[in-house]
């Protein structure tokens, strides 16, 4: 389904961040948001809080992860692999945690207030 047509990406863009799973296509059709990277390449991500929620979707938008006991599911202090990154709402970028890489569906935030790439 289509939830709008504009002449400028930048609001379609904005829209989609507010709409979990929607994309944004070019004339030519080629997707253009979120950004896929075609080859993505990994990298170790430094969590430094304690309660960094693990989320079902690259956004805030997405549910997060919940324990048998129903609590948020978080990180912990760690250092994790990150195998693809994406845009969305809640954060400069999302990256995908390596433990969900099959599903494509643990993600966390990268900002730098909840850790450092190393």
């Amino acid at each position: 389904t289509q939830i709008g047509a504009f002449k400028d990406k930048n609001n379609a863009i904005e829209l989609c961040k507010q709409n979990s799973g929607y994309k944004v296509f070019d004339n030519d059709g080629k997707e253009i948001y979120p950004l896929v990277s075609e080859t993505p390449k990994s990298f170790l991500f430094k969590v430094t809080m304690p309660d960094l929620r693990i989320r079902k979707g690259a956004g805030t938008t997405y549910d997060y992860w919940k324990t048998s006991n129903g609590k948020a599911e978080y990180t912990g202090k760690n250092v994790f692999t990150i195998v693809d990154t994406a845009e969305g709402q809640g954060a400069k970028l999302w990256g995908l945690l390596k433990s969900g890489e099959k599903n494509r569906d643990r993600w966390i935030a990268l900002d730098e207030d909840y850790g450092e790439r190393v």
